[in-house]
């Protein structure tokens, strides 16, 4: 498979659709792209891509410092020296012994380092542990954690479905996916679809909602199934079809993670057999790197995730993390639900997240991350009924965000707590090029997401703490800013930002909408000034 890198200088000069103002006929993509103000922004945006791929460790140690290498470790080491180091994470998870618990019981603190030039596949961090550091040590290029369960372009693999012009069919049998990587380019949507059990048959995606009041699928008596015939073009369906006991009752959520179930892989390609048409299919799948509070990960690559690339454990008293000169490709977006009497099942995520204040982002790149870049989120908490909620001490900056559904979300779903309180929230800094939801081609879907996506389900948030200052926007086929479901007070401020967005795109520039999702577009920076403030300047091209 082709290294992502060698892949981003074909990209540099595509440029998507921008997201923005006035309606009308899209521009060829191609004539804004040759614009003089176009490259001048994208050669700065693909300078700082640069600085971050080629960043060295720079970080202090803390505790006691373990070693892993899938190249030349052996688990059955201590992992105390590079000589010595460990070969998994497998082996770094199960902390046999306890020695890094009692490291951090006894310094408060550990540090574990990965061997720069080496690969972890389907092997990745999942430790509770709070106050670790995950960085690099050696030469070369930074360590990799890729999370396909395989390549999927080989034509032998692959044969058309009886009585269909491009429905194809993979041979071998698959675990639920998130994506397909095609190319390292570009990523096939996972179609929605749902199982009911009772009924034992797919249906098709509900637009309003998932159950009736009978306790069926809102598709169940209209006998809307699935037609595998007619998937849209480069969407994939894997039929899995894991067991009852994966299904959580308290929440709904499906784990889908924890099941080693597989199904048959259906993927819509109109050029012809997928394994011809491409170079590289990466089956993307599962979740990646796991910590407790307070973490820090620093200068690691996370690759061909179906759900979080990156996260912390979340609970009703997370702390946030650090994420620093990582990079992340083609990850995120597992979404699946299966039916039974109480709840439906789904498994989502964005591309990274923390859950907590103190959440800090720097110079980081995430490409053709699904969802989005980055969530910072404040999660359920039953115990703070009638309670104000604080979110807050949280930074974002030198990153950059590349063709990604959308850049960074905020999001609080406190739905006990009287209020939320969004306090010292930094947006500063973050280039963004080519955002846009494949989910929301035309800017109509209610939960589509943007270059910044607000989303609480408390009772009332207060924006007045929040800042998106000094960011730089290169097209962008989604609404530039969201504040989504929120009955919000205080001004979002906003300021000392370039957006350079193409003409007649029909897309809007601001969207806002209440508790019962009454929507308000705005049009103007100048009408959006009572919501996000000043904002800064705008081009059209």
């Amino acid at each position: 498979m082709k290294s992502i890198r060698k892949s981003i200088s074909a990209l540099l000069a595509l440029a998507m659709i921008a997201g923005c103002l006035s309606v009308g006929a899209a521009q060829p993509v191609s004539a804004a792209s040759k614009n003089a103000v176009y490259q001048k922004y994208n050669k700065k945006i693909n300078t700082r891509i640069r600085k971050i791929q080629n960043s060295k460790t720079d970080i202090q140690t803390t505790g006691t410092v373990f070693y892993v290498s899938s190249s030349t470790g052996n688990d059955a080491n201590d992992g105390l020296s590079p000589e010595h180091a460990w070969k998994t994470c497998k082996r770094l998870n199960e902390d046999k012994n306890g020695i890094i618990y009692n490291t951090i019981q006894e310094n408060g603190s550990a540090t574990v380092l990965f061997k720069r030039g080496d690969t972890w596949n389907c092997d990745g961090i999942s430790l509770w542990y709070p106050n670790v550091t995950y960085s690099t040590y050696g030469t070369g290029a930074k360590p990799v954690f890729d999370f396909s369960v395989g390549d999927a372009a080989d034509p032998s693999m692959w044969t058309l479905k009886k009585g269909t012009k491009n429905i194809w069919i993979y041979k071998k049998k698959v675990p639920f996916l998130g994506s397909l990587a095609l190319n390292e380019r570009s990523s096939a949507d996972n179609y929605d679809a749902y199982y009911d059990y009772r009924t034992k048959k797919w249906y098709e995606n509900c637009p309003n909602g998932h159950y009736s009041d009978d306790g069926y699928l809102c598709n169940y008596k209209e006998k809307n199934y699935l037609n595998i015939n007619k998937l849209p073009e480069n969407s994939f369906f894997v039929d899995v079809r894991p067991p009852k006991k994966y299904l959580d009752k308290a929440s709904g959520d499906l784990y889908v993670y924890d099941c080693n179930d597989t199904g048959t892989l259906y993927f819509s390609c109109k050029k012809g057999n997928p394994g011809k048409v491409y170079k590289s299919i990466a089956l993307c799948s599962g979740w990646g790197l796991h910590c407790g509070n307070s973490c820090t990960y620093d200068n690691l690559v996370v690759k061909h995730t179906g759900n979080t690339a990156i996260s912390n454990f979340s609970s009703d008293d997370s702390e946030g993390c650090t994420l620093q000169n990582c990079e992340v490709y083609f990850c995120g977006d597992t979404y699946i639900s299966f039916g039974n009497t109480d709840h439906r099942g789904m498994v989502g995520g964005e591309c990274s997240g923390f859950s907590g204040s103190g959440s800090r982002y720097y110079n980081n790149y995430f490409y053709g991350c699904r969802e989005g870049g980055f969530t910072v989120e404040l999660g359920w908490t039953g115990s703070l009924k009638n309670e104000t909620k604080t979110l807050g001490d949280v930074i974002a900056s030198g990153n950059v965000f590349d063709k990604c559904d959308g850049g960074i979300g905020v999001i609080c779903f406190t739905e006990s707590a009287k209020g939320v309180n969004m306090s010292d929230i930094r947006i500063h800094d973050n280039y963004f090029r080519e955002i846009g939801s494949t989910h929301d081609k035309d800017g109509s879907d209610p939960h589509s997401l943007g270059i910044l996506h607000v989303w609480d389900h408390s009772g009332e948030v207060d924006l007045s703490g929040f800042t998106f200052t000094d960011n730089l926007i290169l097209f962008t086929e989604n609404r530039v800013i969201n504040i989504e479901e929120t009955a919000h007070k205080g001004m979002l401020h906003a300021k000392g930002n370039t957006a350079i967005l193409k003409k007649n795109s029909g897309m809007h520039f601001l969207r806002v909408t209440n508790r019962t999702y009454k929507e308000t577009y705005i049009d103007s920076v100048k009408k959006a000034k009572p919501y996000i403030g000043s904002f800064g300047k705008i081009k059209w091209i």
